[in-house]
């Protein structure tokens, strides 16, 4: 009756140690899975991110060429306004000035030789 225990006992102790073993595995097993799931989302998260910053980027740079083209067009309205003949036409139409008849220039030799403006010496105010 003693063997029949004492073999009773060690079926018992083997079957312990295979269940043990088998709990450790499903245990491992199961954080193997828990763990490529959490890198997988990480993995998910960062991607999301990336792609996030490209949109951004991509829509920074279509406001940036509006901005240019805009830019540009300022520039040229700008030349525009400034244009001499513009200048002109306001001067004699909208305020009443009118254009010289006649442009006298007077220069005068001075001690090299050379001629120059006379209201470039101070002599004439202007």
């Amino acid at each position: 009756m003693e063997s029949y225990k004492l073999m009773k006992f060690q079926s018992y102790e083997i079957a312990t140690k295979q269940s043990k073993a088998s709990k450790n595995i499903t245990f491992a097993y199961c954080m193997a899975i828990v763990v490529t799931t959490i890198l997988g989302l990480l993995y998910m998260a960062l991607i999301t991110k990336v792609y996030e910053q490209n949109y951004t980027l991509q829509v920074l740079g279509d406001k940036i060429s509006d901005i240019e083209r805009q830019n540009q067009k300022l520039e040229i309205e700008v030349e525009k306004l400034r244009s001499l003949n513009r200048i002109e036409k306001i001067a004699i139409n909208e305020i009443g000035m009118q254009l010289p008849e006649k442009i006298i220039y007077f220069y005068i030799d001075n001690e090299e030789g050379t001629q120059v403006p006379l209201w470039d010496k101070g002599r004439i105010n202007l």
